[in-house]
């Protein structure tokens, strides 16, 4: 089965894309930790989004929920100060559409399913309940969820 980073795939529609180096905010490493009742949360994608910048910084958890959060450049970290934090983990399942210049095209072809794994209120930056204050120097944040 895959796994969709919904909220990575439009976090770039909502924030639009970066702009010249000269314009990138001091960033330092950010480290992320997701459990799900008490267990790692392996695969769930994170983003941390600030206010006053325009750029999320995004990472997703490996097998033992831990993630490296990047910016600008992989594992560049997060720009200082504060940030709402959102976590999305999707399974997709069914078969996607043929290709527009594909024969088997069929405009009601698609069956893809997207179904959360964890409680909708963590995939929404304003409603997790989650907030990191990025400092200089290296950081590291545990985020635990609850199914329940």
């Amino acid at each position: 089965m895959k796994h969709l980073s919904l909220a990575l795939l439009l976090v770039p529609l909502l924030f639009g894309c970066s702009g010249a180096a000269s314009s990138q905010r001091e960033t330092a490493p950010v480290k992320v930790t997701v459990t799900l009742d008490g267990k790692p949360l392996a695969d769930a994608s994170i983003a941390f989004v600030a206010s006053q910048d325009p750029v999320p910084a995004t990472g997703k958890s490996d097998a033992n929920g831990v993630a490296e959060m990047t910016t600008y450049t992989s594992g560049d970290g997060a720009v200082l100060g504060s940030h709402n934090v959102m976590v999305v983990k999707n399974e997709v399942t069914g078969k996607e559409a043929a290709e527009l210049d594909s024969a088997a095209y069929d405009p009601n072809g698609s069956s893809l399913k997207v179904k959360a794994l964890i409680a909708a209120k963590y995939s929404n930056p304003g409603t997790s309940g989650f907030v990191a204050d990025v400092k200089k120097g290296k950081n590291e944040f545990t985020f635990e969820l609850k199914s329940k």
